[in-house]
This record gives C-alpha cells, structure tokens and sequence, in this order.
C-alpha cells in the first residue's frame, strides 16, 4: 500500500481482496493530511473469508515453506478455522486469538500452543503484508511462560532397548538413522537414494526439505552405510512403509512414539529427540561446536550452544587441573 500525487491530489494505493490493485483519493492536496488518512485506512475486505485466506495462504506456504513446515502449518490452520468457523478474515482481534489459545490450552501442552500462536502470527502477518489487514490481531498475544529446560535426549546405552522396541521394520531403520546423522524428520522421510554418495559416505539434503532452505551434505558413519547396503531399491526413497509408500510426518512421529513408551524409556521423549541426541552426543565427545552446527544444519551457533548445557556431568576433569591448596 502506498500514496501518490496526481493533479494536485494525494491517492492511496492497495490490493483488494482478489488481489487486484486499486486505488482511492484522500480528497486533499495537503501531503500530512493525506499520510493521517493513509494511517487510518482500511482496505474493505469484507468479503474475505477466513477459510479463503487459510486456501491462499497454504498454497504459498507450499512453495515457500520445507514440506515439513508446510505440513505443520496446514495442521494448525484446520485447527484454528474449526475453532472459528465461518467469519471474515477482518472480524478476527486479539481477543478472538486469546480466546482460542485457552481453548487449546485445554487439550495440548502450552509448548505446542506456543507453536501454533507462531504460525498464527506470520499467517495474520501475511494477510497485513498483501494489504489484506490493517493490524494483526497475534502482535500483541503474549506467549505462554514454559520453565526452560535443555532439550531431551536418550542415553546411549538405552537405544539397543528402543529398536529392539520399534515395529514395523521400518521404524528400526528410521531410529538408526537419526539417531547416527541428526537429520530431522522431515529430511530422512524424503531422502532418496540419488542423494546418497557411497563413494564419500555423504548423504545430501536439499534446500527445499531443509528447514532453513539451505543444502548441504551429512557424512554418514559405518552403522548408516553399512544399513543402506542392507536395503532394497524397490522405490526412489530410501525408507518406505510396509506397502511400499511414502512414510507421513505423522505417522513417523506416532511409531517412534509408540517404540519409546514400549522401551519404557521417559514419556517426555519423541522423535525430534534423536536429533538432540545426537547432537548431544558429539559435543560430548569433543566434536568442535562449529562442526557440530555444520552436520546438524542449525542456523546459528546459538541453536547448538543449547546443546551444551547438557555437559555439565562430565566436566569434572575439568575442574581437576587447579592446583589444591595443602
């Protein structure tokens, strides 16, 4: 949305809600008079409906976002337009948004409602960003206060138990992965075997299943390759379910879930927690930091500092150098 001057006059630029620019005269020459009423517009958008903007703004999200990612935001948008039902995109504030946090308060754990308010606030943030809203009602929705605590991890002398635990075949191979290259679920479940590089031990992951939208390559150690040569190449995936499909997100999630509780290992513990693991796991043995973030993918060092804290009970030798006073 912007303003220009023709004859005299000052007009204000925007798109409606098919998405067609349009424009509207400030009836005045003056240029601050004419800014108060660009402050002060709204673009009629009545029309739109709450579930239009939802189709629009998952097929950007398609495009746009790491199927992953995509596939998370369709799940909380379901969510959100069942809570709302049919109404206008513009007849949605705040309060609405707080009202339905409570709401899902109820039946998720407030980490997850944390997560879905994010997905909310750059949905609505799309909307502001297209012309389509003047405000968006998430910027002032405060998140919910979670005590911090350092992501979960496994021990290593309990992983024989969870795949000895995991079923089908399948959810064996998922965990073996993981839990030897740190991928995330997303990458592992479209890994084909075009990205694998046997001659390098090199697993590549492209831009477009990366969370961060960056390629880059994962070596992979004897347990992975000796794993993969054990495999048949009856589809270009690497790992598929027992009918020779593609494995869901979700279904993934559910079996290493079910494999987890049937080990009888902590409750708090899911999928994502290989990763952790993993990343865990190598810093422990002394893997520099900044190789750790490179094998792992994360954005910035500071993801991988969170790894760190964990270390803590094996820093005693490290104390032990000072010198004791006798």
């Amino acid at each position: 949305m912007f303003l220009t001057r023709r004859s005299g006059y000052y007009y204000v630029h925007y798109k409606d809600a098919s998405g067609q620019w349009q424009k509207m005269s400030t009836r005045t020459r003056t240029k601050r008079e004419a800014l108060d009423f660009y402050h002060s517009f709204v673009p009629q958008v009545a029309h739109l409906t709450l579930e239009a903007f939802c189709k629009r703004y998952l097929a950007y999200s398609r495009n746009n976002h790491s199927p992953g990612t995509a596939t998370r935001i369709e799940y909380v948008l379901n969510h959100f337009c069942a809570f709302a039902g049919i109404r206008d995109l513009g007849s949605i504030d705040t309060c609405f948004i707080e009202g339905y946090k409570l709401a899902r308060l109820e039946t998720v754990r407030r980490t997850t409602v944390n997560i879905e308010l994010r997905h909310l606030k750059a949905f609505f943030q799309c909307a502001v960003n297209w012309n389509l809203l003047k405000v968006n009602p998430c910027k002032r929705v405060t998140m919910l206060r979670i005590p911090k605590e350092g992501p979960k991890y496994i021990e290593q002398s309990q992983v024989k138990s969870l795949i000895e635990h995991a079923q089908p075949l399948w959810v064996k191979y998922f965990i073996l992965i993981a839990i030897n290259t740190g991928m995330r679920r997303g990458e592992i479940l479209r890994l084909q075997w075009k990205h694998i590089d046997k001659n390098r031990r090199l697993a590549l992951v492209e831009a477009r299943t990366a969370k961060n939208k960056r390629e880059r390559w994962v070596p992979l150690n004897r347990t992975v390759m000796a794993l993969l040569d054990s495999l048949p190449h009856n589809s270009p995936y690497i790992l598929t379910n027992v009918s020779g499909g593609q494995i869901k997100d979700r279904r993934a999630s559910d079996q290493v879930k079910r494999a987890i509780i049937a080990a009888g290992l902590s409750e708090s513990l899911k999928l994502h927690s290989m990763r952790h693991s993993f990343c865990t796991w190598l810093l422990t043995a002394g893997v520099p930091i900044q190789e750790v973030q490179l094998i792992a993918g994360h954005s910035s060092i500071a993801v991988t500092e969170i790894y760190n804290h964990m270390r803590s009970d094996n820093l005693h030798h490290a104390v032990e150098v000072i010198p004791t006073a006798e």
